[in-house]
């Protein structure tokens, strides 16, 4: 497809054996005039393919434009393929420099790049923010105007071209580290569960101080204070957030509106207070000073309670929550509920589920989670075929982890 002429301002750099340039475009020009590698050229061959899958995170990324005012892209990086695009340095006269001293650096680097209208361009790191883009112009044109910073690079059609290509995209993505899940907690700005998190973390009796921020699920060995990690609360929260009458799936990555913010968090404090209300050792754990090791009494290799184990603490978050969304028990009666099961390690029945007597240590199989959250889902009332099994098969599952036969194994009742 010829388009017209299009003159963009740009700085020129080189890298390696790459001399690419950093463009500005509106995103109306970005979508008329930029396609994905694969529509460009249909790879016949695996040897032939430059580029990744498209997902339907391209729907996510138009409802991000279309909702979000402070939005911001990333630099698209575009494969530049046949045409005659063309370099036109301005030059800075010496009179009009404001610096005494001649930075030979700048010679050649700013100017404006031309393209003819006749290359074809691809987006070799960005095609998700493309088609995104794309969708969401559709439903507002108004968005056209706005600028997206693109890197601009040379692509060869042939054999030598395409190699190359391959290559600088897969190092794009292979160094282009995920954000974790602990800087999506600690920064996201968009994502209500995060934001209500660190509310929690900063604000509530239960965690202030009292939570491991390091990166993972679990709690260091060495921490004696943490009740559990910010990764595991997380969990907690969106678990709670979801069973909220305001709750909306694009919470996860729209932030709502702060009245919406407000009332998901005074949800989530409020369960928690209940469950600090039901447990003693919970009001004992916050009365004790931080700087005491209070969790050492509830957590180590005597077991200790369960609630001071990530596993825990998520097992009796996800039990009251499906307990609500499928049995329709009101939180405070499921959280009531969930008070009569015994929650420390070296008691039955965890002993062999989750908890290695021997060595003492826990016991952190995905399966061994799955059948503990079922025992203790219906020891308390909740019905197994809302999780799609019945009691014969519990019965069998809980056998195989205590290597018993199944009709030596009973199934726990602890309250309705």
């Amino acid at each position: 497809m010829i388009h017209d002429r299009l003159l963009l301002p740009a700085l020129r750099a080189t890298m390696g054996d790459w001399t690419y340039y950093v463009a500005s475009m509106t995103l109306e020009e970005l979508a008329h005039r930029v396609t994905t590698a694969t529509t460009l050229h249909q790879p016949e061959s695996l040897d032939e393919e430059i580029q990744r899958s498209l997902s339907p995170r391209a729907g996510d990324i138009a409802e991000y434009l279309l909702s979000q005012p402070q939005r911001l892209f990333g630099t698209l990086v575009v494969g530049v393929y046949g045409g005659e695009p063309e370099w036109l340095e301005v030059e800075i006269s010496e009179g009009a420099r404001p610096w005494d001293d001649n930075d030979e650096r700048l010679e050649g680097s700013i100017g404006l790049l031309r393209l003819s209208g006749s290359e074809q361009l691809f987006a070799l790191d960005g095609q998700h923010r493309l088609l995104g883009t794309m969708q969401a112009l559709k439903d507002d044109s108004s968005l056209g105007g706005e600028e997206v910073a693109v890197i601009f690079v040379g692509h060869s059609n042939d054999r030598a071209g395409l190699q190359r290509t391959r290559r600088l995209f897969s190092t794009l993505n292979r160094y282009a580290k995920p954000v974790s899940r602990r800087e999506i907690i600690a920064l996201d700005e968009d994502d209500a569960v995060a934001i209500v998190t660190r509310r929690l973390v900063k604000s509530h009796p239960l965690f202030l101080d009292r939570v491991s921020l390091g990166g993972t699920k679990a709690v260091p060995v060495g921490d004696l204070t943490s009740l559990t990690s910010i990764v595991a609360l997380n969990d907690c929260v969106e678990m709670i957030l979801k069973n909220h009458s305001t709750w909306k799936k694009r919470h996860k990555k729209i932030r709502p509106p702060d009245n919406i913010l407000d009332q998901l968090a005074q949800h989530c404090v409020d369960y928690w207070n209940t469950v600090m209300g039901e447990h003693e050792v919970l009001r004992e754990y916050v009365g004790m000073p931080k700087d005491g090791r209070p969790a050492e009494p509830f957590r180590g290799r005597h077991g200790g309670h369960l609630f001071f184990r990530p596993i825990g603490i998520l097992a009796h978050t996800w039990a009251a929550t499906t307990l609500f969304s499928e049995e329709a028990v009101d939180t405070q009666t499921s959280i009531q509920r969930l008070a009569e099961v015994p929650w420390q390690l070296a008691e039955a029945p965890w002993v062999g589920l989750l908890w290695d007597a021997e060595n003492q240590r826990m016991i952190t199989s995905p399966e061994a989670q799955r059948v503990a959250k079922r025992l203790i889902y219906h020891s308390v009332g909740g019905a197994l075929s809302d999780l799609r099994t019945d009691e014969a098969e519990l019965r069998k599952e809980l056998a195989g982890m205590l290597n018993r036969a199944p009709e030596d194994v009973t199934l726990p009742r602890y309250s309705a």
